[in-house]
């Protein structure tokens, strides 16, 4: 028995090392960087070595053990204040995240500083690490920008894409697709490869082997989005097989993601085929799931606290309106409340301020 392992549960660290944009020519990038990067001009990288030695005494001994050169029986048993560790679950949407990121070395340097490296999952990302005797320090890690420019354009082909069709947009769609002698295009303006050939991103005859006419753009929409999710996750995404279950149990093969870029990958084809509904928080904008599975449909905030803040912010406006003379009907039908709850809200404020609310007696 296969079975895939919750994404929720998926966690991954990352170790409080400042991250920096270097140019690939800088003399800390080690020599042994591969043929295929210095092709790049930028690259993400931090120097655990020279942040290790500027801590302190005791910041080097809670310093994670991976990075310490020597490690004894009692420091061992000290907490990693260094590492800060993130459940996918928390981020159920960190996949949008990653496609809106501005495609500059900045926007890239902002989500790395957050969420940490995506992982050495293909060769083309350049782990620059010496493995040494046991204890020595690993002294860098880089990935190289133009491969996280590429990945941010394939993650928001595949969400520009899946916005269009279940939003049964024909306009948008007509703005990113393409016919041609009965194939379909993806427009070059969101090309999904860097390096794009002259082959269709769907030909004619895989269109018609499954019943999609030419022209007809919400069917190829939907081909074409499968297609580029099956490529990304094929080309990109990587997973850990382990055998689990107890001896009276039937052992099982559970697949797990290994890196930050395979949970992402496998996070968005798991929303897309599961069709799951998502919403921005009206507080901070936040992204959250609002499917029925997770009682969240009615939702309009991310969390408790933001639906507290905002109540909280209501009523300060609605006080602030009604001392410029707005009536409390007025502000009533304005903040869908009734008489009463702004009543009470201006009375409340007028408590803390220590006075008599100004025309309480008017209101009646």
């Amino acid at each position: 028995m296969v079975e895939v392992a919750s994404l929720n549960d998926f966690l991954w660290h990352t170790e409080a090392v400042p991250i920096e944009v270097v140019n690939t020519d800088d003399s800390r990038i080690p020599h042994e960087i591969s043929e295929q990067t210095h092709l790049c001009e930028y690259a993400l990288f931090t120097d655990v070595r020279r942040h290790f030695h500027n801590l302190t005494p005791a910041e080097q001994r809670v310093f994670p053990l991976s990075f310490r050169e020597n490690v004894d029986p009692i420091s061992a048993y000290v907490p990693r204040l260094h590492r800060r560790v993130y459940r996918l679950g928390d981020y159920p949407l960190l996949f949008r995240t990653f496609a809106e990121l501005p495609q500059t070395e900045e926007g890239f340097l902002s989500f790395a500083s957050r969420y940490g490296f995506l992982g050495g999952s293909r060769s083309s990302f350049q782990t620059l690490t010496a493995h040494g005797n046991l204890g020595e320090l690993d002294p860098s890690t880089a990935e190289v920008t133009e491969l996280w420019r590429m990945l941010v354009r394939k993650f928001k082909a595949i969400v520009t894409l899946w916005d269009a069709t279940r939003a049964l947009d024909a306009e948008s769609l007509a703005e990113l697709l393409q016919w041609s002698d009965g194939s379909l295009w993806l427009k070059s303006h969101l090309q999904f490869d860097l390096f794009r050939d002259d082959d269709p991103d769907v030909p004619d005859t895989e269109l018609r082997s499954h019943g999609v006419d030419s022209g007809d753009t919400l069917g190829g929409a939907r081909l074409l989005l499968r297609r580029l999710l099956s490529s990304l996750t094929e080309r990109w995404a990587r997973f850990s097989i382990a055998v689990s279950g107890s001896d009276e149990e039937r052992p099982r093969l559970v697949l797990s993601p290994v890196d930050l870029l395979s949970a992402m990958c496998f996070q968005m084809a798991a929303a897309i085929t599961e069709n799951k509904d998502f919403r921005q928080c009206l507080q901070c904008e936040k992204w959250f799931e609002a499917s029925p599975s997770t009682l969240q449909a009615n939702k309009q905030f991310c969390s408790a606290s933001c639906r507290m803040k905002a109540y909280r912010e209501r009523q300060k406006e609605a006080v602030q309106l009604h001392a410029q003379g707005e009536s409390v009907e007025a502000l009533a039908e304005r903040f869908e409340s009734d008489p009463a709850t702004i009543r009470n809200w201006i009375c409340k404020a007028s408590r803390r301020r220590g006075r008599k609310p100004a025309g309480e007696g008017d209101e009646q």
